[in-house]
């Protein structure tokens, strides 16, 4: 199984114009995992909703952005950055709302976080790799340790900053 990781996306109109536009080499990339995770940098803004309060840029994207990481071979999306809630629950459910048709995960509570995960087990590894960067506590670890350890892989590579590691 090969699982590739990208970075923050943020965009406020993907599907206007052509304007966000793949490499064949990255293209190329996506299609070879079999996992394309994510981090979906920014919450999706519905019409009326106001930023909340706070230090630094309210960042948001429109509805469309979702629908732009699925045409191009994306399948899990993250939720767990300092922009999420630029918007308030309102902005999340947005989100939520938009990535229905991708596997999401990583804000609200325990539960929430993996609301809208497609295939929980594939969802929860993922949050496993990205808890390696914040040290959950024991308890937490050991309840996701616990909820995959079915998971079988004949190979796992991993890409980032384009070194591999198998």
């Amino acid at each position: 199984m090969r699982i590739n990781f990208f970075g923050d996306f943020v965009s406020y109109s993907p599907l206007f114009g052509n304007d966000l536009l793949l490499s064949g080499d990255l293209k190329e990339l996506i299609q070879c995992a079999n996992v394309n995770v994510v981090n979906f940098e920014a919450p999706v803004k519905s019409e009326g909703s106001i930023a909340i309060s706070k230090s630094g840029p309210s960042l948001h994207q429109g509805a469309e952005s979702a629908v732009w990481l699925q045409q191009n071979g994306f399948t899990v999306a993250t939720l767990a950055n300092n922009h999420m809630m630029d918007y308030g629950e309102e902005g999340l459910a947005a989100t939520r709302k938009a990535l229905s048709s991708l596997a999401s995960l990583g804000a609200g509570t325990w539960e929430e976080a993996y609301q809208n995960c497609l295939d929980s087990k594939m969802c929860k590894l993922v949050d496993y790799f990205q808890m390696q960067i914040i040290q959950p506590s024991k308890y937490e670890l050991y309840n996701l340790i616990r909820s995959i350890d079915t998971l079988q892989f004949q190979s796992t590579e991993i890409i980032s900053n384009d070194n591999q590691y198998n």
